[in-house]
């Protein structure tokens, strides 16, 4: 009975035995998939997947008539307008135009003359290619330069639809009256002249300023004014900046404190953060606006200077 025992346990070991010699004979390994290289961005898919922009708050008048006034952003260098503004006193806009790096791809390929304002001008819809959308029609008196605008890939621009009627003018033509409209497009400076067509306009957070600012902080500050009154001072100080930087604004204390060395003016940082203007005017357009803020247990005032360009 014991050798029976023996034998079987010896059987049962040569078959496991058998199937783990069995496995490791037919093991397989499993290399390691090397990961594909990155292929390398070129310039022209660079420029598909950004908008490279200036701003500019220039224009020149290209049309005038009773209540109506048509202005055109002035390029800077390789950047180029989307399109024209509207407007009815002959006063430049206050609106700062975003100016688009000049891509061949986005230029029009043609215009339609779609009706005229005037015995000489027309209002010109630029054409482009594929998926190219342009954000405003042109008012020209001959048929616009192919490299007058530009247009914006469909994919950077989201719908919108008609926010005013700006103004309406007539005109008689060959013994026919023209009527044209003037409408405002809703998110946008741009003009339209036909209310019923799907209109586009380019948010802000798909475009990129040309050049990020350089931002420094300061703790030095020069007194420029203060008053006394019931025992209560309040002062205006200046922060000192160095050499090639501009202060975005003075600081008010409500007491008689001498902040230097010891204020930081760290919210002028955090504002400079969140600013996507570029510096390419040697001339600054400048907004006064009050912004209220605490340092430690006092409230101070702060009149901050936004940078337009």
């Amino acid at each position: 009975m014991k050798l029976y025992l023996l034998l079987l346990l010896i059987i049962i070991y040569l078959i496991i035995d058998c199937i783990k010699t069995e496995k490791i004979e037919n093991f397989s390994v499993k290399k390691e998939k090397k990961k594909p290289k990155k292929k390398a961005v070129t310039k022209e898919q660079k420029i598909d997947s950004e908008i490279v922009i200036k701003k500019t708050n220039k224009y020149k008048l290209v049309f005038k008539a009773a209540e109506l006034f048509i202005w055109e952003p002035e390029p800077i260098d390789n950047y180029f307008p989307l399109g024209q503004i509207v407007t009815t006193e002959n006063t430049k806009p206050e609106t700062i135009s975003v100016l688009v790096k000049f891509n061949k791809e986005n230029k029009p390929v043609d215009y339609t003359l779609k009706t005229m304002i005037d015995k000489k001008y027309g209002v010109w819809v630029p054409k482009g290619k594929e998926n190219i959308r342009f954000l405003s029609y042109i008012i020209s008196k001959n048929k616009p330069s192919l490299n007058r605008v530009q247009g914006i890939s469909s994919k950077f621009t989201e719908e919108t639809e008609i926010e005013e009627l700006i103004t309406k003018i007539k005109l008689k033509l060959d013994d026919t009256e023209i009527k044209t409209e003037f409408w405002k497009i809703h998110h946008s400076p741009f003009f339209t002249t036909d209310d019923e067509e799907t209109h586009y306009y380019l948010p802000e957070t798909n475009i990129k300023p040309n050049k990020l600012l350089n931002v420094k902080s300061t703790k030095k500050y020069d007194k420029i004014w203060s008053n006394q009154k019931n025992n209560k001072t309040v002062s205006i100080w200046r922060p000192i900046a160095d050499e090639d930087y501009r202060i975005l604004g003075d600081i008010i204390l409500n007491n008689n404190t001498d902040p230097n060395n010891i204020l930081k003016p760290q919210p002028f940082i955090n504002l400079i953060a969140k600013m996507s203007y570029i510096l390419t005017l040697n001339l600054y357009v400048i907004k006064l606006k009050i912004q209220k803020y605490v340092f430690g247990n006092q409230i101070h005032m702060m009149v901050t200077l936004l940078l337009e360009i």
